[in-house]
């Protein structure tokens, strides 16, 4: 529906959807993408907000999990839930959602250059200070999920 410029009834469908925990990761891009293309700059900025959520509490909640597998004796299960833990910590899709949602509130929130410099001040960006290995991210989209014009492997 955003191809057609329905990004308000996108918007509703994904809601409909419910995604949930990893789903959030494999399908988010779906619609993340096309709302900041289509300059839906505030629906940009609390989609990506929400979705955010899901990063910033996963920690917990994967801890959670793990300590419910050791009181219930499902050892094998702890694996499984560290694996899923490590594989949303260094989620693409997390990283670019954050970078979308700094660039979002900057383009909303500033409207002169002055604001705009004071506002990226307060980010404290520093590359040399990035200790993120941009090499071990993974990319968890579900592109089956996609219309795709490639032809079928054989």
């Amino acid at each position: 529906m955003y191809v057609a410029g329905a990004v308000g009834q996108s918007e509703t469908v994904l809601q409909h959807l419910e995604l949930k925990h990893i789903q959030q990761d494999s399908l988010g891009h779906l619609l993340t993408k096309q709302v900041v293309t289509h300059a839906h700059f505030q629906k940009a900025s609390i989609l990506a907000a929400n979705s955010l959520k899901f990063y910033a509490g996963n920690y917990k909640e994967c801890v959670d999990y793990i300590v419910n597998c050791y009181r219930f004796g499902t050892f094998p299960k702890i694996q499984e839930f560290i694996g899923l833990r490590d594989r949303v910590a260094l989620s693409q899709q997390c990283r670019c959602l954050s970078t979308e949602r700094i660039l979002v509130d900057l383009l909303v929130e500033t409207s002169a250059h002055a604001q705009t410099v004071k506002a990226v001040s307060y980010l404290d960006i520093d590359p040399s200070k990035d200790g993120m290995n941009w090499r071990e991210l993974t990319d968890s989209r579900d592109f089956k999920a996609m219309i795709s014009f490639e032809p079928p492997e054989r």
